[in-house]
């Protein structure tokens, strides 16, 4: 039910013709509506990618990746937000990384998503970055997990605020489940720019 510029598959090859990466990053808008997609996708005047990739959003349809750096990475059955896990993983093996900062995909927001329904269920994503961490060894490829996890821990704030009093305590445990296994010293360490995502 989501939409790709028309121009899609040539601005990608493009892309890839030019700079031969690992992977591209590419902009994207949102919308409700077929015809309210289309249009942004058409008029969109400025991209919001900017900065460090790896802090970008995790959705695995926001890039494109050379194939081989799937060889030995498969995303994991039975867990929500399996893009957190893999984006997550293709970035941390992805030796050359490029921005395209155009809109070339068009996600539609959905009634009835994992997005739009309970905030409680949200929280499902701690299980799957838990997973993650299994993944990350040593402090260059930390470095990956971290990012993830400042990305990850703004949106949980945000639905942390959309819980009720009862549904709260069930995300308390999850979330002392995660930073309970996270020293705060270690994120702030990754860069700046965790840093300056923290404290906005």
């Amino acid at each position: 039910d989501d939409i790709v510029h028309e121009d899609y598959i040539k601005l990608i090859s493009d892309e890839i013709d030019k700079n031969d990466a690992d992977m591209i990053v590419f902009d994207y808008v949102k919308g409700s509506d077929t015809n309210e997609i289309k249009s942004s996708l058409k008029n969109q005047k400025k991209s919001k990618l900017k900065g460090n990739v790896a802090l970008f959003e995790n959705f695995s349809w926001m890039r494109v990746v050379k194939r081989n750096l799937y060889n030995n990475a498969l995303f994991p059955e039975g867990y929500l937000y399996e893009d957190v896990y893999m984006s997550t993983i293709l970035k941390s093996t992805a030796k050359r990384i490029t921005i395209l900062p155009k809109g070339l995909y068009g996600y539609r927001k959905r009634e009835g998503s994992i997005t739009t329904t309970s905030a409680l269920k949200q929280f499902g994503i701690i299980d799957t970055l838990k997973l993650l961490k299994n993944e990350f060894k040593g402090i260059a490829a930390e470095k990956h997990y971290y990012n993830t996890v400042v990305n990850v821990s703004v949106s949980l704030l945000i639905n942390y605020l959309r819980l009720n009093k009862k549904d709260r305590l069930i995300a308390d445990e999850k979330i002392r489940s995660l930073y309970s296994t996270i020293d705060v010293r270690d994120i702030l360490f990754c860069n700046l720019d965790v840093k300056a995502k923290l404290i906005s």
